[in-house]
């Protein structure tokens, strides 16, 4: 593995609360190799505890508390004994669709991290229509919805207004350390670091898929902005 390969000086971070390792149930690790190679790099970063979030996404990652929380388990089972030291637990990110407004308006139970804290992304292409009254429905289930890389969505490039209307929605905001870095080019490297000055972002999470990821987030820039910067992740630390 890369971060193998040379000495890297660790993160200021040790919860990492969004990312892709639960093997074969999204776009992220497709084996359980993988997962534990992508486990012992953020364990050689610094990091504690992280919580796994596959995608929850209709007709393409059509994934179920039951689904997930059963892929954890085996999962669990597979890794025993491989020398991780991390501590692990299991949460999803919602995609902001048709599903996920059924499954609050149902009750049902909900893959949230600490209880009451739901990870959710919304389209990359098109601006959602009801971003406001999904919001205002999570909360009104008792969740707290946090925003998954909102520097990401571009079509709200220039519109601070609505960053600061989530926010008085009482939205959280979580900022991807691969964006920092420059891995989804500089527009969007531009705009994280526009919205962390303003103060916007209240956590930061690796959203690593695979292990390119891990080389991105060994970079200088990402350890700068763990140190200089207040995250909140500590609250959301896996006991």
């Amino acid at each position: 593995m890369f971060l193998r390969k040379r000495r890297i000086a660790t993160f200021d971070l040790t919860t990492d609360i969004h990312s892709h390792i639960l093997p074969g149930i999204d776009d992220g690790a497709q084996d359980r190799e993988t997962s534990l190679a992508l486990l012992r790099g953020l364990e050689s970063l610094g990091l504690k505890s992280v919580w796994l979030t596959p995608h929850v996404k209709e007709n393409v990652f059509p994934n179920t508390f039951e689904s997930v929380t059963a892929a954890f388990d085996k999962f669990r089972q597979d890794i025993a004994g491989a020398g991780i030291g991390l501590t692990l637990n299991v949460a999803a990110e919602y995609y902001m669709g048709p599903r996920f407004l059924d499954l609050l308006a149902s009750g049902a139970k909900l893959l949230t991290i600490k209880d009451k804290y739901i990870l959710v992304e919304v389209s990359m292409q098109q601006e959602p229509l009801f971003i406001f009254e999904t919001m205002y429905e999570i909360a009104g289930q008792g969740y707290v919805p946090i925003l998954a890389h909102p520097e990401r969505y571009k079509y709200y490039y220039g519109r601070e207004d609505v960053f600061a209307k989530l926010r008085r929605q009482g939205c959280k905001f979580q900022i991807n350390l691969l964006s920092v870095a420059g891995y989804y080019g500089r527009d969007v490297r531009s705009a994280a670091m526009k919205l962390l000055k303003s103060g916007y972002y209240d956590f930061t999470g690796t959203d690593i898929h695979n292990a390119r990821h891990l080389e991105f987030l060994a970079d200088k820039s990402v350890r700068k902005v763990l140190a200089e910067y207040d995250f909140k992740n500590e609250l959301l630390r896996i006991e």
